[in-house]
């Protein structure tokens, strides 16, 4: 028996022949998972995407609820409350269609019209409240303001009422196909 390189060549070249499929067969083994992993890797981003996209515009439906409710029980929205529609109707554009941003831009100059109407009214209510009398063109302007906030308290009520709010947003309040039932 010869212990020879060329008797030991057919052996070596067999198992260089095992090693490199068995390599191979890793590296395919690996590329699936990895194809896998990026699979759900790319549907977990999707999902997400979505769903922040599904809570920006929760964001500006809340926030035209508040200011709505505001306008309701307290005849006037705050500030706080017309800043915030505004705000967002900044984002809306991004996150909506072109119906949205003209209803919130409405909501936002109505909003600013009637505290402007209302500090008019404030300068009128202060000169009664101490004791003075308006005389009757003051008093005609008194009513035609007193007209013009009450036109706008009903636009708003007509804005915002269950049907309008369902109407412009619903196209976009609903939960995304991929992450309803999960």
């Amino acid at each position: 028996m010869s212990n020879s390189i060329e008797d030991w060549l057919p052996y070596a070249t067999l198992s260089n022949a095992v090693s490199t499929l068995a390599i191979a067969w890793l590296t395919l083994a690996l590329f699936r998972m990895q194809r896998r992993e990026n699979a759900h890797a790319k549907k977990v981003a999707e999902a997400n995407y979505k769903f922040q996209l599904f809570q920006k515009r929760l964001e500006v439906y809340f926030a035209v609820r508040e200011y709505y409710v505001e306008f309701y029980k307290l005849g006037s929205p705050s500030m706080e409350a017309a800043s915030r529609v505004h705000e967002v109707s900044l984002t809306a554009r991004y996150l909506m269609g072109d119906d949205v941003q003209k209803f919130l831009i409405s909501l936002r100059d109505h909003a600013f019209d009637f505290r402007s109407l209302e500090r008019k009214d404030e300068r009128y209510q202060s000169k009664i409240n101490r004791g003075g009398e308006l005389n009757e063109e003051e008093n005609a302007k008194h009513q035609q303001l007193l007209d013009q906030m009450q036109a706008i308290e009903m636009t708003v009520g007509q804005l915002c009422t269950v049907e309008k709010l369902d109407e412009v947003f619903t196209p976009y309040l609903k939960m995304p196909d991929s992450l309803e039932s999960r």
